[in-house]
């Protein structure tokens, strides 16, 4: 598998009445603060990466982010819909066991 390949994606939104998916990602509130954390393990170690894309209600992208370890994001005022990739950055072997977000709560 080379770099760059999108080993599996995510979605906030789909079109359930043309390709019977739901959305696999909950739904975010505008101008919060996010966590993403996720449990994989890899060989070499970190050879993968996640790409996170936010999108306007037309699915224009507004926003790129590449996480290479836990961070937190803020969901954009203009955002209506989001997508999470994860890619792989020359590894052989990977065992994922699973993606979170979190809400971080504002003091």
């Amino acid at each position: 598998m080379p770099s760059s390949f999108v080993i599996h994606s995510w979605t906030s939104r789909s079109n359930y009445q043309a390709d019977r998916i739901s959305p696999q990602l909950p739904l975010l509130k505008k101008n919060h603060t996010y966590s993403l954390q996720w449990q994989i393990t890899s060989i070499p170690e970190k050879s993968y990466y996640f790409e996170i894309i936010f999108f306007d209600r037309f699915g224009h992208e507004i926003q790129h982010d590449i996480l290479r370890k836990a961070k937190k994001f803020v969901y954009p005022e203009n955002a209506y819909s989001y997508h999470i990739a994860l890619m792989n950055a020359g590894n052989t072997e990977l065992h994922f066991s699973y993606l979170e977000i979190e809400e971080i709560e504002s003091d």
